[in-house]
């Protein structure tokens, strides 16, 4: 999972960043008797904001790399 960090501090992971998720969603069991795993496949954006009440972290999913960065840029 490689991570683009956007923010002052990247070894404390602090301020924004995007990554591409792959990690495993689900295992479903299908009618004849098989177990298959179900993989995420999107982009997240992460970000950490301080204020008085503490740290605040919001993730969302997004469909593309682009648009994630985009929603980023109302953080900078």
């Amino acid at each position: 999972m490689r991570q683009i960090y956007i923010g002052k501090n990247k070894k404390k992971n602090h301020g924004c960043c995007v990554y591409h998720d792959t990690s495993l969603q689900r295992r479903v069991r299908l009618g004849n008797g098989k177990v298959v795993e179900r993989r995420h496949d999107c982009w997240r954006a992460d970000v950490q904001l301080i204020d008085c009440n503490g740290v605040i972290r919001i993730r969302r999913r997004f469909k593309d790399r682009d648009e994630a960065l985009a929603w980023l840029g109302i953080y900078k």
